[in-house]
């Protein structure tokens, strides 16, 4: 088997081509079974005579921190998404905060602003025993739970907003200490 070093490519012995790199090498079939299963990244070299795999380079930190953000985003967002707790009607219940969720949510909010005395709206939420129930809720209570909802996602987005911040102030040595 012959290996070009300028063109990272194996040439079979045996096959005509039209024409051959100049500066070929012949490298044994076990150096050959080696290259090809190298992992993705990795150069090849020739030093000392012998086929020599190097590593790949590592990521600018920029690139890492990049990463580490987008991963603590996604964390935030699966967080939101679990849900708040909010005790409105008197015990505490999770409330859900998944897009529609927080749709109907604000639409019930909004309303209990212009709706007469007595205006109850039905809402769902969790009990502490798991179980889900769509509960009315008065004005008050729907408002309640609106403030709720909104204190608990911009505590999320904050804690966000800090982690990433926290990232971009790090060194690749730190940024796995850095968690959600």
């Amino acid at each position: 088997m012959r290996f070009s070093k300028s063109n990272q490519t194996f040439y079979p012995e045996g096959l005509d081509y039209p024409s051959l790199p100049s500066d070929l090498v012949i490298v044994s079939e076990e150096d050959h079974a080696r290259a090809v299963t190298r992992a993705h990244g990795e150069t090849l070299d020739f030093v000392g005579g012998k086929l020599v795999i190097i590593a790949a380079p590592k990521p600018a930190l920029e690139l890492l921190q990049a990463s580490k953000i987008a991963a603590i985003k996604s964390e935030c967002v699966d967080y939101i998404r679990k849900g708040f707790e909010c005790s409105a009607l008197g015990a505490v219940y999770t409330y859900p905060t998944k897009d529609l969720d927080q749709q109907n949510l604000n639409s019930a909010v909004l309303a209990s602003y212009a709706a007469p005395n007595g205006w109850t709206t039905s809402f769902w939420c969790e009990d502490s025993k798991g179980t889900w129930a769509l509960l009315e809720h008065t004005a008050d209570q729907i408002q309640k739970v609106g403030l709720a909802s909104r204190n608990f996602i911009a505590g999320a987005l904050k804690k966000c907003a800090d982690l990433a911040e926290t990232v971009q102030a790090a060194q690749e040595a730190d940024l796995d200490s850095i968690k959600w």
